[in-house]
C-alpha cells in the first residue's frame, strides 16, 4: 500500500510540476504577446500619422508623376526617397529601378519641387528625371494637378 501511495505522490508531484510549468509559459507568452501588440498599435498609429502627413502626400504625388513618365510603369521598384519639406519650396527626391524601352532594368532618379499655394495646397513647379528637366512639364503638371495636403 505504501508503494501505491509513493507512486501516486510521484505522479501528483509530476502533474503539479507540469501545470506550474505550463502556467509560467502562458504568463510569459501573454507578457511578450501583450508587448508586441502595444508595439504594433504604436507603429500602426505612427504609420497612419505619416500617411496623413504633408510629406507623404508630396511624396505620393511625385511618385505618381514618376510612374506616369516611365516606359514600363509596372516594372517600377522603389529604392529610396528623401523628403525635404523644410526647404521652401518642398523638394522630393526618389531613387528607383525600372525597365527601359529594351526591357533592361536601370536605376533612375526623379526629383520634384513644389510651391506652397496657400496654407494647405502645393503646386508642382519643377520636375527632373535623371536630373534632366522633363520635356513637357505642363503635361506632367496636368497629371498631378494641385495637391491638397489636408
Amino acid at each position: 500500500m505504501s508503494e501505491e501511495n509513493s507512486e501516486q505522490t510521484e505522479v501528483s508531484d509530476f502533474m503539479v510540476f507540469v501545470w506550474v510549468t505550463l502556467a509560467v509559459a502562458v504568463l510569459i507568452g501573454l507578457y511578450i504577446g501583450g508587448t508586441n501588440i502595444q508595439e504594433r498599435m504604436a507603429h500602426k498609429k505612427e504609420e497612419q500619422n505619416y500617411l496623413n502627413s504633408e510629406d507623404y502626400k508630396l511624396f505620393a504625388a511625385c511618385e505618381a508623376g514618376l510612374k506616369a513618365n516611365l516606359k514600363s510603369p509596372s516594372s517600377y521598384v522603389f529604392v529610396k526617397k528623401i523628403v525635404a519639406t523644410y526647404e521652401n519650396p518642398p523638394e522630393i527626391y526618389i531613387e528607383y529601378d525600372a525597365d527601359n524601352s529594351y526591357g533592361t532594368s536601370l536605376r533612375g532618379n526623379f526629383w520634384c519641387k513644389f510651391k506652397r499655394n496657400g496654407s494647405d495646397h502645393f503646386e508642382l513647379i519643377e520636375a527632373k528625371d535623371d536630373f534632366k528637366p522633363l520635356a513637357d512639364l505642363q503635361l506632367f503638371k496636368a497629371k498631378l494637378a494641385v495637391i491638397k495636403s489636408n
